[in-house]
């Protein structure tokens, strides 16, 4: 797993392990996805970062921003919500609420394996 180019994106801040890691959730296709803080507020949010690879076209840019639009329109308690958005560089990203909760590799770090 590649670290980005950034660790802050706009004013979030993508989180560290204990072993000095990003805080990586996941990571496909399309993009990686980080636990992150608002600097702002110091609120832990989600933080999707999208491959500039798959935004370089403008066209596909322009969807993305359409996209996220409707996204944040969104309001269940089923749906992580879509709560900013955002381009730093050549990179676009979705921030999320963050649902809380521990990740896998947080629960063996912190319990052992």
């Amino acid at each position: 797993m590649l670290a980005p180019p950034s660790l802050t994106f706009d004013h979030y801040v993508i989180e560290k392990t204990s072993s000095g890691d990003v805080r990586c959730l996941s990571s496909d296709g399309t993009g990686t996805t980080y636990r992150a803080r608002d600097s702002r507020t110091d609120q832990p949010v989600i933080i999707r970062v999208f491959s500039e690879r798959l935004l370089a076209d403008a066209s596909i840019q322009r969807e993305f921003v359409e996209h996220a639009r409707l996204l944040i329109e969104l309001d269940h308690p089923s749906i992580t919500r879509i709560i900013d958005t955002g381009q730093s560089g050549n990179q676009f990203f979705y921030v999320l609420q963050d649902p809380g909760g521990k990740t896998v590799e947080e629960l063996v770090e912190e319990l052992g394996a």
